[in-house]
């Protein structure tokens, strides 16, 4: 038990190597992989250096004021590395991101900046001042944009015609052509993030089955394990 001790509080240090690590995962699960209740992994692949540094940077990043979502230490993902038969394996790595992606989930419903979750409070309005700056911005160049043009006035010339003589391009088309290319960008952006959302939320639905499945198992052992010392017990009497 010393040994596990020392070894976990190797893992709050951030100079814990991977070694380390790997012997305090093999340690804590040792029970569970001996009654044959989980796997584990091979754990070279389980973790590495490269990780472990996302793990820190994960650290920093992590919110620090959603008690729901604490940052998961290394002895929780160390926990979490076996898996039961006939599952998917899975690295530090891949659960790490299954705990940002709740994380991530509660920043968006919380309408919280999921790059920079711990911004300040100044900071945050400054930064939502100026992206309602930028919007009112846009929709004035594509309120310009709809207004006919009445002259030669702010005219751009677009392309020559097939006679060799320049066609003018309507005041306010290249700002509509812009605000529709923002918008485009906009909307392509949003979706690609609500897709990587999306996935986060089934994986951590897929990590809350393997934690029952787990659970499950760990009930039937120990069930078993009293019937037994229970009946040891009316056998001596």
């Amino acid at each position: 038990m010393s040994q596990i001790h020392a070894l976990r509080e190797r893992l709050l240090d951030p100079t814990v190597t991977p070694a380390e690590m790997q012997q305090y995962t093999a340690l804590i699960n040792a029970s569970a992989v001996q009654n044959n209740l989980l796997h584990l992994p091979d754990l070279n692949w389980f973790v590495d250096d490269n990780m472990l540094l996302d793990y820190w940077r994960a650290c920093d990043w992590w919110p620090r004021d959603l008690p729901a979502h604490p940052c998961p230490t290394l002895p929780d993902l160390a926990m979490q590395a076996g898996y039961l038969h006939g599952q998917q394996p899975k690295r530090l790595c891949d659960l790490l991101a299954e705990a940002g992606a709740r994380c991530a989930d509660a920043l968006v419903a919380a309408n919280r900046c999921v790059v920079n979750p711990n911004e300040s409070w100044e900071a945050r309005q400054k930064r939502l001042n100026k992206e309602r700056v930028n919007r009112h911005r846009e929709r004035k160049k594509a309120q310009a944009g709809e207004v006919p043009a009445t002259g030669d006035s702010g005219a751009a010339v677009a392309a020559g015609t097939g006679d060799g003589v320049p066609v003018r391009e309507p005041a306010g088309t290249a700002a509509v052509r812009a605000a529709t290319e923002n918008l485009a960008a906009l909307k392509a952006a949003r979706n690609a993030e609500l897709e990587q959302i999306d996935a986060w939320v089934k994986e951590a639905h897929q990590e809350m089955l393997r934690r029952a499945d787990v659970r499950k198992a760990q009930r039937e052992h120990w069930a078993l394990q009293i019937a037994e010392a229970e009946r040891v017990l009316r056998d001596a009497r």
